[in-house]
């Protein structure tokens, strides 16, 4: 399976980039979002919500603010997904407590394994794992 590591700054295109370019995989029979956000606030909620009317459709949503190596386990063979973001992800396990060198083994595991063989898993806005964890995304 192609995965793409996309990094940049906030609001910065990433998700954008990601989406097109999931959207033109042929083959594809669904086109996942894989979301860690939560809607800690007003703005936040709405930004989720504009986004997911933007999606639309065309696109499945999958909410996993902590569960993210388990989203990625869903995954079938002719999906092409989108996960969006690390840096939130990583931040709801910070303010959890939780082991980060479990958390990022478990999802260096899960994309290795990712059933979505052949379509590409693009991972958005990954700038923290980018030192340490960054190979795993690479095959």
């Amino acid at each position: 399976m192609a995965k793409t590591l996309i990094l940049g700054g906030a609001r910065s295109g990433k998700s954008a980039y990601a989406m097109r370019a999931a959207e033109n995989v042929a083959g594809a029979k669904r086109r996942v979002i894989i979301v860690t956000a939560e809607a800690g606030d007003a703005e936040m909620a709405a930004r989720i919500a504009h986004h997911k009317a933007e999606r639309g459709e065309r696109w499945q949503t999958v909410e996993a603010p902590l569960a993210l190596p388990e989203a990625i386990a869903t995954l079938k063979a002719d999906d092409a997904a989108v996960v969006d973001c690390l840096t939130l992800w990583i931040t709801n396990l910070l303010l959890r407590g939780d082991d980060m060198g479990v958390a990022s083994a478990a999802l260096c595991n899960a994309v290795k394994t990712c059933p979505a063989g052949g379509l590409p898993a693009s991972l958005t806005d990954a700038s923290l794992l980018r030192r340490t964890d960054a190979f795993c995304l690479r095959r």
